[in-house]
């Protein structure tokens, strides 16, 4: 039977050539792969790709030669990764939490993480040094990335039901130890294919490692788009735009695109895009034209013009405002 450390992944996928309309190109930072090779703990098993991505993509640093893959991962840690990934500025006040002082590393990566709504305290408490079960960290990932719930189309009521949640999570020898309140997310993550266990465990009451939380944000996020330019495709696999002055134009893909705030105010323009899943966490004013299964728009400092959009779905925070036809208005997810 296979370790945590040897167990391959079945979401690996091949990195592959961007094509480019105009000049720019994806970030893929020759001084971080060889950072990533100098650590003396680098390992050579299912995570060293995952591992090896995170810390090109500006996720993880080490902690000098040392990338401690196998340590269990903090809330801090995890806040800090979530934010770096999708180049989160917006902070939130976080005085009132007694655990957290402003002179600690993670403090600014802390509130933007509140202020993303990734994490949220326990009374006056972040537990920044507290590690992360898996299942605790299956509902950071769903919250942050507003994964679908599991349903389906029910023909009688003419409209979508939620799945029986134990039928997703049959196949897994633990299932009952997952808590009632995880259950969604871990369904959520199962279904959509970015987690598969090990070794047919989904091991929810047990910390998740640094190693084990890149290969979930691997399976996450496959290209991290860091210049600007026109973008025309993409590999497979979900996209992230974290910097301004990027377009897309006729882009088709079966997966998710998600604009996180290091795209900036109105640094963004997607003209005629099909996607699974247009994420949109910017600021400013942006014209949306595409086709899409979920359109969110989750900025309350967002106006979206998405009078020349088609979707399946729609959600926007409080305070964001929509223009669609002639109506214009916030709208509560």
């Amino acid at each position: 039977m296979k370790t945590r450390k040897e167990l391959h992944t079945m979401h690996q996928f091949f990195k592959k050539t961007i094509s480019l309309l105009a000049a720019g190109a994806l970030a893929f930072s020759v001084s971080a792969a060889a950072l990533a090779q100098e650590f003396v703990d680098m390992p050579d098993n299912w995570t060293t790709s995952a591992l090896q991505n995170a810390v090109e993509n500006g996720l993880l640093s080490g902690d000098g030669d040392r990338i401690m893959p196998d340590d269990n991962i903090t809330r801090a840690q995890m806040a800090a990764i979530i934010v770096r990934a999708f180049g989160a500025t917006e902070t939130a006040d976080i005085s009132r939490y007694t655990d957290v002082s402003a002179d600690m590393w993670y403090y600014d990566e802390f509130s933007k993480a509140v202020a993303m709504g990734a994490f949220q305290g326990d009374g006056n408490l972040l537990k920044p040094d507290d590690f992360i079960t898996f299942q605790e960290c299956f509902s950071v990932v769903f919250n942050t990335f507003f994964l679908p719930e599991p349903e389906v189309y029910d023909e009688a009521s003419n409209t979508y039901v939620m799945e029986d949640l134990d039928e997703i999570l049959k196949d897994f020898s633990d299932k009952d130890e997952i808590a009632d309140w995880a259950k969604v997310y871990a369904a959520s993550i199962v279904k959509n294919g970015y987690w598969d266990g090990i070794n047919g465990e989904l091991t929810p009451t047990e910390y998740i490692t640094r190693s084990e939380f890149a290969v979930l944000m691997d399976n996450l996020v496959k290209t991290y788009v860091n210049e600007p330019g026109t973008y025309t495709e993409f590999p497979e696999g979900n996209v992230m735009i974290r910097t301004p002055g990027v377009v897309l134009d006729n882009v088709n893909t079966a997966y998710d695109i998600y604009v996180g705030e290091g795209a900036g105010l109105n640094g963004v323009e997607i003209n005629n895009v099909t996607a699974q899943t247009l994420l949109l966490r910017i600021g400013g004013e942006l014209s949306v034209s595409g086709d899409f299964g979920r359109l969110l728009i989750e900025s309350p400092l967002l106006t979206a013009d998405i009078s020349q959009a088609t979707f399946d779905y729609i959600a926007s925070c409080e305070g964001s405002k929509i223009i669609l036809g002639q109506i214009m208005g916030g709208a509560e997810s």
